[in-house]
């Protein structure tokens, strides 16, 4: 499975709502608040089994899908499958 499709998978189960598209906001669109968003890391630590490093823990950093996607590529790069 990609990143994008293991992202919108974990984000359909957290904001319970239909990801389309990489713009959408992980507060306003899809409704994740402070808890929510941390345990959304959480669960991308688990899910593509990696730990983030202190300075990527901020869950505020991350305003849309596509922030995301490139937050879990930094770890573990574009060819995941």
């Amino acid at each position: 499975m990609k990143i994008k499709e293991q992202l919108y998978k974990i984000l359909n189960n957290l904001s319970g709502m239909d990801v389309t598209n990489e713009k959408m906001s992980l507060q306003n669109d899809l409704g994740l608040d402070s808890l929510g968003l941390v345990t959304l890391l959480v669960e991308i630590e688990d899910s593509f089994n990696f730990e983030l490093k202190p300075e990527d823990m901020d869950p505020f950093k991350y305003e849309t899908v596509e922030t995301l996607i490139k937050l879990v590529s930094k770890y573990i790069g574009d060819g995941y499958e």
